[in-house]
């Protein structure tokens, strides 16, 4: 794979253009680097989540829990299993310290200190004793933890006690009979977010742990998966849609964007998504630059290519993201984010001068007569020179306000 890189810079006029440089931010695509193939049983074991945190990476499956040592991505080893004390998936795996604590059917918790010999130390089913729920996801918040717990509802456990995890706080799920299942939680601050299917999005109130209060509610049918970074909330339903979250009460819909096949899944990384296509005809992960809420760029893949591979899930770490394929885990380097400084001069009457630091990609440059949109118009044919240090293009000018930026493909 390419990098791509995306930027918006100044606005240029006839006759005026920006007499200072501005900011170009921008960040590689993912490129595979390694696969974790052959994991449990062929064509019986179901991988169903991945984390990962410095030299090892944790692969929740159907047959239990598998550590791999990625250090050398490339060539991923085997190190240990923990197996589930219960048949069924594991749908989160998240990492806190020396324990693993996992979406298992119930609530379990790992021992992780010797990855070679993982222990399971607690598990919890009680969301699942009578009232048909099944763990989806989790969020940890210090030492509470947080529980979607499909038609059962929501769940708050305390796990100071990682040996006897305790269930202080319940919601439960009025409207399962109607498709509401609690799928995916991020938790920011005081407020859990849910992803509730059929329900849409779903906040609470939990500043208190023990009675979380529902105070927020928006309607996004097939809500499965969400990420939270600051006042915006990234959630993928029918659509990937980003919303405002300055006040939960009332969640704000800032766009809604529909070109990735079934979403299932999405990850922030700085300025950029990851979204986890699971739709058989087309590959993913599809790569947005997020910095303009109201209008996501797609940038990865640029056009739908026919493939075999869906993406099911996904987690970061450092430079690396950690898919769920269809045959195991992909492995891919994020590249590292950068911030050159990018200027623009004024040629001449009818034409400008991009500029910005090399070494550095190619960029392609576009025009657009208004900043919104996606009237974006590429000018191929532009030619990109570099003397001293320095890449410059030279680029048309309108008699008209006109918008200018460059994308790497």
């Amino acid at each position: 794979m390419n990098a791509t890189h995306t930027a918006i810079l100044s606005l240029v006029a006839y006759g005026l253009v920006s007499p200072s440089p501005q900011a170009l931010f921008a960040q590689s695509k993912p490129a595979p680097i390694g696969e974790i193939r052959n994991i449990g049983q062929p064509l019986s074991t179901i991988v169903g989540s991945v984390a990962a945190n410095g030299r090892y990476a944790w692969v929740g499956t159907s047959d239990g829990l598998f550590i791999y040592d990625v250090s050398t991505p490339a060539t991923p080893t085997y190190v240990g299993r923990e197996r589930s004390p219960q048949p069924g998936p594991i749908n989160r795996v998240v990492l806190s310290g020396s324990y693993v604590y996992l979406a298992n059917v119930g609530l379990r918790i790992v021992d992780a200190s010797n990855p070679e010999k993982p222990e399971t130390v607690s598990y919890i089913d009680q969301g699942n004793n009578g009232t048909n729920g099944l763990a989806m996801d989790l969020a940890l918040d210090g030492q509470y933890l947080y529980l979607a717990n499909g038609a059962d509802g929501l769940r708050v456990y305390d796990v100071s006690d990682v040996h006897s995890p305790t269930n202080i706080g319940h919601w439960p799920n009025p409207n399962a009979d109607l498709g509401s299942y609690r799928m995916g939680i991020a938790v920011q601050g005081n407020y859990a977010y849910l992803a509730a299917y059929n329900d849409g999005l779903r906040i609470f109130d939990v500043s208190n742990p023990r009675n979380p209060q529902p105070v927020g509610f928006a309607p996004d049918g097939l809500a499965t998966k969400l990420a939270v970074r600051g006042k915006r909330l990234y959630m993928v339903s029918d659509a990937l849609s980003v919303y405002d979250i300055s006040n939960p009460a009332t969640p704000v819909l800032l766009s809604k964007t529909s070109d990735a096949p079934n979403p299932v899944g999405v990850a922030v990384n700085g300025n950029f998504l990851y979204v986890a296509s699971s739709g058989f005809t087309y590959f993913g992960p599809y790569f947005y630059d997020g910095s303009d809420d109201a209008h996501p760029l797609r940038l990865a893949p640029k056009t739908d290519a026919p493939s075999a591979q869906g993406v099911w899930d996904m987690s970061m770490d450092g430079d690396r993201a950690y898919m769920v394929l269809d045959f195991g885990v992909g492995i891919y380097g994020l590249g590292a984010a950068t911030a050159p400084r990018v200027g623009i001069e004024q040629k001449d009457g009818r034409s400008a001068v991009l500029s910005w630091p090399a070494p550095s990609f190619s960029f392609v440059p576009q025009m657009s007569l208004e900043p919104e949109g996606n009237n974006w118009t590429t000018l191929a044919d532009a030619e990109v020179t570099t003397t001293n240090g320095v890449n410059r293009v030279v680029v048309p000018t309108e008699k008209n306000m006109g918008f200018y930026r460059l994308i790497q493909q």
